[in-house]
């Protein structure tokens, strides 16, 4: 019995080692890319190019994810900050200061402007979008201190 493998397209994603990916589920259409080049790269499925490229992170991107309406997409990077862009207008809207080490995954709920993050400083937060600050922490055991 032969193995098909099937090799759709190659191209260049990142300058550097890409350190996640996600795709909307909205459409399914939409695939946003980061990596150690501190960059974010918004790509349409199927298509060699990036459709937008979001920069002015100040560290490693190593997580991310879009809202339910693939409008707005939460980044976090491995200095611990977390960025917040709207992707209807290509832009930053914010920066959330929170975690004191590498902010490694976030997610947000179902319903509502609420998102989760956790990060190697053992710490998960809940976050609210509309208030834009942290209205929850479960302390991980502090292996810092």
């Amino acid at each position: 019995m032969s193995k098909r493998v099937w090799k759709l397209q190659d191209f260049v994603a990142h300058s550097g080692r890409v350190q996640c990916a996600r795709l909307g589920e909205k459409s399914g259409q939409v695939l946003a890319t980061g990596g150690d080049d501190k960059r974010v790269n918004i790509w349409k499925v199927g298509k060699p190019n990036a459709m937008m490229s979001l920069t002015g992170h100040t560290s490693a991107v190593e997580c991310l994810v879009f809202d339910k309406q693939e409008e707005v997409l939460i980044v976090g990077c491995s200095g611990g900050s977390m960025q917040v862009w709207n992707l209807e207008y290509r832009k930053m809207a914010g920066t959330l200061a929170g975690h004191r080490t590498a902010c490694s995954v976030v997610e947000f709920h179902p319903y509502g402007e609420f998102f989760a993050s956790g990060s190697t400083d053992t710490n998960l937060k809940i976050w609210d979008l509309r208030r834009k600050s942290c209205i929850q922490t479960y302390p991980g055991e502090d292996l810092y201190d």
